[in-house]
C-alpha cells in the first residue's frame, strides 16, 4: 500500500492510500501547517492509515510545504519504527495538475472519477506504480 500526499498550507495535506494495483482504498485531510497547526493530529491519523491499511511507502508532493510535511512524514517513520517497515519517497508533481484534469488522464486511470475529488494526489501514486512517469516530461503527460 502506497499513502500520497499532497502538501498544502492553508488548505492542509490532502492523503490518498492506493494499493498496489492503483485502486484507490481511502482519503482525507490533515492539517499540520500553519494556520491551523494540528501536528500530533495529523500525525495521529496518518499513523492510524498506515496501521490500518499496511502502508509500506509514503510519497510525498514536492509542492508548497513539502518540506515540512517530509518533515512530519520524518516523525511519523522514526515513532512508527521498528514495527512498521515505512519508506518514503520525495515525487516531483510537475505537471499533476494539468494532467489530472485531462481527458486522457481520466481514461488511463478512472480512479480520477472517485468521490473522493483528488486527482492531483492520486498523480503522484501513479508516478510510483508506474515507472515510465518518472521518464516522462510533463508535457507529455498532458
Amino acid at each position: 500500500m502506497t499513502l500520497a500526499i499532497d502538501p498544502g498550507q492553508r488548505t492542509g495535506c490532502k492523503v490518498a492510500v492506493i494499493d498496489a494495483t492503483g485502486q484507490f482504498v481511502g482519503h482525507t485531510t490533515i492539517y499540520p501547517h500553519a494556520p491551523q497547526n494540528q501536528w500530533n493530529e495529523a500525525l495521529s491519523v496518518l499513523a492510524k492509515l498506515v496501521k490500518q491499511h499496511g502502508v509500506e511507502l509514503i510519497a510525498v508532493g514536492n509542492g508548497t510545504a513539502s518540506r515540512e510535511t517530509d518533515k512530519l512524514v520524518g516523525e511519523l517513520l522514526k515513532a512508527l519504527a521498528p514495527a512498521h517497515r515505512l519508506s518514503k519517497v520525495m515525487v516531483s508533481e510537475a505537471g499533476a495538475s494539468v494532467y489530472s484534469a485531462s481527458e486522457y488522464a481520466s481514461r488511463k486511470c478512472p480512479i480520477w472519477m472517485s468521490p473522493c475529488a483528488v486527482p492531483s494526489r492520486l498523480v503522484v501514486v501513479c508516478k510510483i506504480l508506474s515507472p515510465s512517469w518518472l521518464k516522462s516530461s510533463p508535457s507529455r503527460l498532458v
